[in-house]
C-alpha cells in the first residue's frame, strides 16, 4: 500500500483525473437555480447521471474531495520517503573531500576567469585567507585551493514548496467540506438571519450566520445620469447593517469589488432587481367608516381581518385600451382575486378576478366596503452573494510557503565556489559552478572579480 501511495503513476494519475474534472465543472452549469432552464440544455437521462455524480456542485462532491484527499496523501507520503536522501545529500555537501573537480572541468564553466598574478603564490595565499575567510582551504602539491560551499541545505527548499502545496490541499478540502457560497437577496427594510444553499440540485439546507443583516438603503448609479429602466446601471451600492440580539453592531455600504467581512463571511454586491408592489385603498362604508392602505405584490395574499378580506393580485397591465380602433387608453389596471365574507361568521366567498383600472373604485358585500387601485410602486432588493471559506487562511500560508520554496529553489541552490592558486605559474583561477540557474551566480561572481582586482597584484589573463 505505501508502495501504491508513493507512486508517480498515482501523481500522474490524479494530476491528469483534476485536469479532467476541472475541465467538466468548466464546461456543465455549477450549482443551477430554479430560473435555470436544465431541461432545454440536457437531456432527463443525462440531468439524472449528472445529479448521481454531482457534477452539478462538482467541487463540493464526495469524489472530487476524495481526489484531494488522495493527492494529499500521495504527496506527503513522497516527500516522507525524500527525506533520509535529502538528509545524506547535505551531510554529503558538509564534507569538502567530496569535491574533486580539477582544473579542465572547471575552465568549462560559464563563470571562469583566469587571473595573473604579480606577486608571489605565498602572499597570494594570505591575501585570500584573509578577504575570504569563508573559503574553506584545500592543500596540494602544486595548488592551493580555496573551496566555498553554498546552498548546503538547498535540498530543504523541495520540502518548502512540498509543504506548501499540501497547506493548499488541505485549505480547498476544508473550504470543499465546511464553505458555503449562496445568494441573499433583501429588499429595503429587509433583515436576515439564514441562508440557504443546494446541498444537492433537488434538496435545500438553511444555515444559520448567528447574526442578521439588514438591508437599510439600495441605490443605483446609472450611465448619463439617467435613471430608468433602459439605461445601463454604472454602480450600485447597498448600505448594510450587522445586528446581533437586536443591536447594531456595524454597518457598510458595499458595492461591486468591496465587500463586507463580518465573522469569516464575506457579501458581496453581486446584483439587483425590482418588485411591481400594487397599492390599494380600502374604504368601509358601514356605521364605523375605515379607511385602509394596503400594499401587496403579484400572486401574495393580503389579508385584512378588520373586514375578513383578502386580495391576491395575478396580473398587471400596464396600459388598458377600451377601443381598439379609436386607440382609447385607459391607464394601468390590474386583475385580483377578492375573497370576503357576507357578515363577521358569513362563508367567505370565491369570486371571479376583478379588473381594477387606476384611480376607480368598486363595491363589494352587503358590509358596503369599497375597494380602490390607487398605482403601483417599484422597490429594489439587492443580491448579496454570501461566502465562506474556512480554509482560505490554508491556502494563504500554503501560498507564501510555495513561493518562498520556489525563490529559494531559484537563489539559494546549491553552487560550487573556487579560488585556485597555480603555485608554479602564479595564477589565480576563479570558478563558479552551478547546474541551475546560473544566471543567478553572475552579480557575486562580478563582485568577487572586481573585490580581487582592487588589490593592484593582479594582471588580467585571457582564458585559455
Amino acid at each position: 500500500m505505501w508502495n501504491f501511495l508513493k507512486s508517480l503513476r498515482l501523481t500522474i494519475f490524479l494530476i491528469i483525473s483534476m485536469i479532467i474534472t476541472s475541465i467538466i465543472g468548466t464546461l456543465i452549469i455549477q450549482k443551477p437555480n430554479s430560473n435555470t432552464p436544465l431541461p432545454e440544455l440536457y437531456s432527463d437521462e443525462i440531468i439524472r447521471v449528472f445529479d448521481f455524480f454531482d457534477l452539478f456542485d462538482l467541487y463540493h462532491s464526495w469524489w472530487f474531495n476524495l481526489l484531494l484527499m488522495l493527492f494529499f496523501l500521495n504527496l506527503l507520503i513522497c516527500t516522507l520517503n525524500k527525506i533520509p536522501l535529502i538528509r545524506e545529500i547535505i551531510n554529503r555537501r558538509k564534507d569538502y573531500s567530496n569535491i574533486n573537480l580539477d582544473l579542465q572541468q572547471l575552465s568549462k564553466s560559464t563563470y571562469y576567469q583566469q587571473l595573473q598574478a604579480i606577486t608571489t603564490a605565498t602572499t597570494l595565499t594570505t591575501l585570500i585567507k584573509e578577504k575570504f575567510p569563508t573559503y574553506k582551504q584545500i592543500s596540494d602539491g602544486k595548488e592551493e585551493r580555496f573551496v566555498l560551499v553554498k546552498g548546503k541545505y538547498s535540498p530543504l527548499n523541495f520540502l518548502v514548496v512540498h509543504l506548501g502545496l499540501l497547506i493548499i490541499i488541505v485549505g480547498a478540502i476544508v473550504g470543499g467540506i465546511f464553505g458555503f457560497n449562496s445568494s441573499l437577496y433583501l429588499r429595503e427594510g429587509d433583515t436576515a438571519s439564514t441562508i440557504t444553499i443546494e446541498k444537492s440540485r433537488n434538496e435545500m439546507l438553511t444555515i444559520p450566520l448567528g447574526f442578521a443583516i439588514s438591508c437599510k438603503k439600495f441605490k443605483v448609479e446609472y450611465y448619463n445620469n439617467i435613471n430608468n429602466n433602459n439605461s445601463s446601471p454604472k454602480q450600485y451600492y447597498s448600505d448594510i447593517e450587522i445586528l446581533e440580539h437586536g443591536k447594531r453592531i456595524s454597518s457598510q455600504t458595499i458595492s461591486v469589488n468591496h465587500p463586507l467581512e463580518y465573522r469569516s463571511i464575506s457579501f458581496y454586491q453581486s446584483g439587483y432587481g425590482f418588485e411591481e408592489h400594487f397599492l390599494f385603498n380600502i374604504q368601509s362604508l358601514s356605521a364605523i367608516s375605515k379607511s385602509i392602505k394596503v400594499e401587496t405584490s403579484l400572486k401574495e395574499t393580503t389579508t385584512i381581518p378588520e373586514l375578513n378580506l383578502k386580495i391576491i393580485p395575478i396580473r398587471y397591465f400596464p396600459e388598458i385600451v377600451s377601443d381598439t380602433i379609436k386607440n382609447e387608453k385607459m391607464g394601468p389596471a390590474i386583475l385580483a382575486h377578492i375573497f370576503y365574507a357576507e357578515g363577521d361568521d358569513g362563508p367567505i366567498k370565491m369570486n371571479p378576478p376583478e379588473l381594477f383600472i387606476k384611480g376607480t373604485s368598486k363595491k363589494f358585500g352587503s358590509t358596503e366596503f369599497t375597494i380602490n387601485f390607487i398605482g403601483e410602486n417599484q422597490k429594489f432588493y439587492t443580491v448579496l452573494q454570501v461566502s465562506k471559506n474556512p480554509g482560505i487562511i490554508f491556502i494563504w500560508i500554503g501560498f507564501t510557503l510555495l513561493s518562498l520554496g520556489l525563490f529559494l529553489v531559484a537563489f539559494y541552490s546549491h553552487s560550487l565556489h573556487f579560488l585556485i592558486i597555480d603555485k608554479e605559474k602564479n595564477l589565480l583561477h576563479v570558478s563558479f559552478i552551478k547546474h541551475k540557474f546560473q544566471f543567478t551566480l553572475e552579480q557575486s561572481f562580478n563582485q568577487l572579480i572586481n573585490k580581487l582586482k582592487e588589490e593592484s597584484i593582479f594582471k588580467e589573463k585571457s582564458n585559455e
